[in-house]
């Protein structure tokens, strides 16, 4: 129980350290789905058949009740992607009535995905034709097929395709075999077939198998490199709250994080405007993807805004990191590229800690806020490709407490994080690090203020605030398992599930829950050794000395020496300031006696 206990404490202390360098970095990373694409989906009556494309009265993406059909294009009296009796006409997402165009004649282009949405915009910007794979069936090669109808003919044409990205498409013009462009031009009514779009041959584009030049009738035009505002911010007024709701679920198939967060949030508005006829399971379904997907479109918000200076999104980290910063080498996470030097400008570990507390830390803030809202009586059941899970899942106000526990943990580690000083000059010891020539003892030479407490933060109120968020989150986790474990109907096909864990295991679980809370408030004992009868030997921590209100602790003062990157000492402090009361020999230096504890060797 020693080592256990000393190793534990080691591993806290880190955890509490570095959670927000670890943050930051899944910021960066993009999500993955678990397949291309399947059955299902957000679909409405009628098909994808028609004398146009993508229109009808109302409804998801680029459908109604007539389901993508239409005597024009991406046309209807109401609708979300590109539909509308206008935008830049009159409506929705940039169309008109006839596919906004200033010519009655129109062409078509048709070839084949993995699974996605394909796009087409005009030189406005203004997306004229879109098609949404979701809910067909995929040929024998496991491709699906679709067609864009009303291209108009005489505009520069460009189209992307959307899966956990933007793919803007690309083609050769001068038979060098290096896409330069991605812009071309119908001169008569013809039909493009692509064959086969794919976005793994050149890194962060879509490559056609045809190049749409060797059709009759079609001309290159200048590469566009900018990404047309509206797809990534579509426009919500006017829109039904079930079609905000239907329009969020299909973007969130296609990993269209930035879009589905404000079709969310658009039905949350809409929910709770006053009067609202939304049922509260409705709402509900909203409140909570628009928690999941406002903070997963951190990590998707890629973005430049051409300030090299500012750091309030994802983007700037990147543009502060020297990555080329044109739309195209943002447009998804394979894309983006950086030259490999770190610039002088490059973001402290002390602006990228405040980027968690000012930028990550409300979202958070908020999301709790929209699950708190959240009835106990909540059930979703998502069908694939939804829920990015095979099959059927199950979405109940269980999982809904598992979630939140896990976003107030997540809340309360940034405040710990903000309550200490973190900051360094990554840029230089990062040149130093791939040089070998950094080292434990160095660092922490150069950097004699790195774990104090920053007293310029009101530490005390941080680290108090972070410990009520503890307590929530493990109330809310309790909770949680309590109300999984009541579930009376087929568990197999929820989310968060207690299948396989005995009836002891679930109460050991739940136990050590509890233990952990009363830790927060004053001396609590982790384990009797096995002599409930003999309190000497019994493992306590009191984490008020860490947290407060008997003191807080500079981690600092509690490392031992170091000599190069090896431990050099004993830890000064025994104690860790108080949180370590009895039963945890940090010192001990046995095997061998050499001067360094045990636990660090």
């Amino acid at each position: 129980m020693k080592q256990k206990l000393q190793h534990r404490g080691i591993t806290v202390i880190i955890l509490l350290l570095f959670v927000f360098l670890a943050t930051a970095f899944v910021a960066c990373g993009s999500g993955k789905d678990k397949k291309d694409s399947s059955a299902g989906g957000q679909t409405e009556t009628g098909g994808k058949t028609g004398t146009g494309d993508d229109t009808g009265t109302t409804g998801d993406d680029d459908a109604g009740t007539g389901g993508k059909t239409g005597t024009g294009d991406d046309t209807g009296t109401t609708g979300d992607d590109d539909t509308g009796t206008g935008d830049d006409a009159g409506g929705d997402d940039d169309t008109g009535t006839g596919g906004g165009t200033d010519t009655d004649k129109t062409g078509a282009i048709s070839g084949s995905v993995s699974g996605t949405v394909i796009l087409a915009v005009n030189e406005s910007g203004d997306i004229i034709a879109s098609y949404d794979t979701t809910g067909n069936s995929p040929g024998i090669d496991g491709r699906y097929s679709f067609t864009l109808t009303g291209i108009p003919v005489g505009q520069s044409i460009r189209l992307y395709l959307i899966r956990f990205g933007v793919y803007p498409l690309y083609f050769d013009t001068n038979g060098d075999s290096v896409s330069d462009t991605n812009v071309f031009s119908l001169t008569s009514s013809v039909t493009i077939n692509l064959g086969f779009m794919d976005t793994n041959i050149e890194r962060g584009k879509a490559i056609a198998e045809n190049n749409p030049t060797d059709t009759p009738g079609v001309n290159a035009g200048l590469e566009n490199t900018d990404i047309p505002i509206v797809i990534n911010k579509p426009i919500t007024t006017g829109l039904s709250f079930n079609e905000l709701l239907a329009n969020g679920f299909s973007a969130l198939n296609n990993g269209w994080m930035l879009r589905a967060r404000d079709f969310f949030k658009a039905a949350v508005d809409s929910a709770e405007k006053p009067k609202s006829n939304v049922t509260t399971n409705d709402a509900d379904t909203a409140r909570v993807f628009y928690a999941l997907t406002r903070i997963a479109a951190i990590g998707f918000d890629y973005y430049s805004d051409g300030n090299p200076y500012d750091m309030n999104s994802l983007g700037d980290i990147l543009d502060r990191l020297g990555c080329e910063d044109s739309d195209l080498a943002r447009a998804n996470a394979e894309a983006i590229s950086c030259d490999g030097f770190i610039p002088d400008n490059s973001p402290t570990a002390g602006e990228l800690q405040a980027f968690l507390y000012n930028v990550v830390r409300p979202e958070l803030k908020g999301a709790i806020i929209n699950l708190d809202a959240v009835s106990t009586q909540f059930n979703k059941q998502l069908t694939e490709p939804a829920a990015f899970f095979e099959g059927t899942v199950d979405l109940d106000y269980g999982d809904v407490l598992i979630v939140r526990a896990a976003m107030k943990s997540t809340l309360a580690s940034l405040l710990i994080a903000h309550a200490y000083d973190l900051d360094f000059d990554t840029g230089r010891y990062l040149v130093l690090f791939a040089g070998d020539s950094l080292t434990t003892e160095r660092f922490l030479d150069e950097n004699p203020g790195f774990l104090l407490l920053n007293m310029d933060k009101s530490p005390l109120d941080l680290l108090s605030d972070a410990s009520g968020h503890i307590a929530e989150s493990l109330d809310d986790l309790d909770a949680g398992i309590n109300s999984i474990q009541n579930e009376v109907d087929d568990q197999s096909d929820d989310l968060i599930t207690l299948e396989g864990m005995t009836t002891g295991e679930i109460a050991g679980a739940r136990n050590i829950i509890a233990v952990a809370k009363t830790c927060l408030s004053g001396p609590c004992i982790l384990s009797d050794n096995g002599t409930p009868l003999d309190s000497s030997d019994d493992a306590i921590i009191d984490l008020t000395y860490f947290f407060g209100p008997r003191g807080t602790q500079d981690l600092r003062d509690i490392l031992p020496p170091f000599s190069g990157n090896g431990v050099s000492g004993l830890f000064p402090d025994t104690y860790f300031g108080g949180v370590l009361v009895q039963g945890a020999f940090i010192n001990e230096d046995i095997d061998p006696a050499d001067g360094i504890p045990d636990i660090l060797q």
